[in-house]
């Protein structure tokens, strides 16, 4: 019997003195909540206008006090958390935290309102990233800041979207230059020695290709028009965000000037 105690202490103390491990398990957050896609976003009012001028606002805020980008390493991304409510409740950031940005982008963050994320019928938890850029320079003297919110303003065209800014803007294969080749002169406007700059909106897909364009400014005389079939023959680099090809919108200007 008592061999019988003395074994049973001893099993008792290799188990009980057994080191712990060190290894930490973290929560697959990724599975748990679902991640909105920029068409969804859209679609299913998650970022609603005033959300959307609030971040502008709120962002502008924290960095209007800095005279120099000297520590800004944009863009700033973060993925956001939400719960059934499209409340954030978590919060990551790709890059180092910065205790300076952060700590006060934290508190403006917790009074964003987002909408819901519909899926099956029930409200679900989601998640999608917030990205900004911070841009400063001189103008007159001054020091300006201009703030731009990635992936918030963007345009549906045949269930495609596009986009204001990104990370890597489209360029047009061939430069200014290419395009500039391809403007043929209005003989209405060379008559009337109309001269000037036609400024072309062209919404460019995913492939660089120009599928829609508007004119935001233009001369008259025919020029209007040779300007935005110049640009909707030149083929662009497709646009780059979060490291994906994305559709976006390109103000293109157009010289017209007698030689």
């Amino acid at each position: 019997m008592k061999k019988l105690i003395l074994s049973l202490f001893a099993i008792t103390f290799l188990f009980g003195c057994e080191r712990k491990s060190d290894i930490e398990i973290i929560p697959n957050f990724e599975v748990e909540y679902f991640k909105v896609s920029n068409y969804e976003r859209y679609t299913y009012g998650i970022v609603p206008d005033e959300t959307q001028k609030q971040m502008q606002a709120d962002v502008y805020d924290i960095f209007k006090g800095y005279k120099s980008s000297d520590d800004i390493e944009n863009p700033y991304t973060y993925e956001l958390y939400m719960n059934e409510k499209g409340k954030i409740i978590k919060l990551k950031s790709e890059k180092k935290w910065n205790k300076k940005v952060d700590d006060k982008l934290v508190k403006a963050m917790s009074k964003w309102e987002f909408g819901k994320y519909i899926k099956d019928g029930e409200s679900k938890k989601f998640r999608l990233r917030f990205s900004f850029g911070v841009y400063y320079y001189n103008h007159k003297g001054e020091d300006r800041v201009n703030v731009v919110i990635y992936g918030n303003n963007a345009v549906e065209i045949n269930k495609e979207l596009f986009f204001v800014v990104a990370e890597k803007m489209p360029e047009p294969i061939g430069g200014l230059k290419a395009i500039q080749n391809e403007v043929v002169y209005p003989k209405e406007a060379k008559e009337n020695g109309k001269e000037g700059r036609v400024y072309v909106k062209a919404y460019i897909d995913t492939s660089g290709t120009v599928v829609k364009t508007e004119i935001l400014r233009g001369i008259g005389f025919g020029c209007d028009e040779a300007a935005a079939k110049a640009v909707e023959k030149i083929k662009f680099t497709p646009a780059i965000f979060d490291n994906k090809e994305i559709g976006v919108m390109v103000t293109v200007p157009i010289l017209f000037k007698l030689q």
